[in-house]
């Protein structure tokens, strides 16, 4: 499709942001930290795609999740 070609995306342009709009205003009451959360979760239950291949791999940690375990 042309317009793919242009944008570089599934979406016209736009449209990715209302997109996530709506699901952050459908699934969390409207709050992104809601929805942050609930990605993070599942991710840390379930792993997140691979960007090639989209086979489920463990979640990395990231440093400021880390730090509370830190022996400094």
């Amino acid at each position: 499709m042309r317009l793919q070609k242009l944008t570089g995306g599934e979406f016209r342009r736009g449209h990715d942001l209302r997109a996530i709009r709506d699901l952050i205003s459908n699934m969390s009451a409207g709050s992104p930290q809601a929805l942050i959360d609930y990605v993070a979760s599942m991710a840390a239950q379930h792993g997140v795609p691979h960007s090639v291949t989209g086979e489920l791999q463990p979640w990395p940690r990231r440093l400021i999740d880390t730090l509370p375990t830190l022996e400094l």
